[in-house]
């Protein structure tokens, strides 16, 4: 895919900025999408260029979350095999979950080429039931078994299952 273009001698910038949602649900996903001006050899090495996403709960906790390069792409079948095409630019991304209610701050740290820029502040609110049953998580009872964050058990179904072609 084809790389945006390459940041001037001055701080990186982070452009284009757009968010999912200003309200979400506990353990539903907020993303922030935006471009980054700019090329590089590798935009998932994070030692040419890094995004993190900073997050602030109401308390003062904070937590980073780090950031990546994206490219959509569409599934197909073709000639017995499948076949992925990329749809749209690509783009980078922070995806962030929060677990409590309240308000969260939140800013994206840009460093690339020795340099580091930050977004304004920003936020967006927690509030409502959880949308789910939170993170997936080793059991705290038995440690061959996985549980989520409100105990509720897993079972993996269809683990094996590994392209498009089911029930082969």
């Amino acid at each position: 895919p084809a790389l945006p273009p390459r940041a001037s001698d001055d701080a990186p910038a982070i452009v284009n900025l757009h968010t999912s949602a200003e309200e979400v649900r506990p353990f539903e996903k907020f993303e922030a999408t935006f471009d980054v001006p700019g090329t590089w050899s590798n935009p998932f090495d994070p030692d040419e260029i890094a995004v993190d996403g900073i997050f602030q709960t109401s308390d003062g906790k904070t937590l980073t979350q780090p950031g990546f390069y994206y490219q959509d792409y569409r599934r197909s079948k073709e000639g017995g095999g499948e076949k992925l095409t990329a749809e749209g630019r690509p783009a980078w991304k922070v995806r962030f979950t929060p677990t409590t209610v309240g308000t969260w701050h939140w800013r994206l740290r840009l460093t690339a080429g020795g340099k580091t820029s930050q977004t304004q502040e920003g936020t967006f609110r927690c509030a409502g039931q959880p949308a789910g049953h939170g993170f997936l998580r080793v059991s705290t009872s038995n440690p061959r078994y996985f549980e989520y964050d409100d105990g509720a058990p897993f079972f993996a179904v269809g683990e094996n299952i590994a392209t498009l072609e089911h029930g082969r």
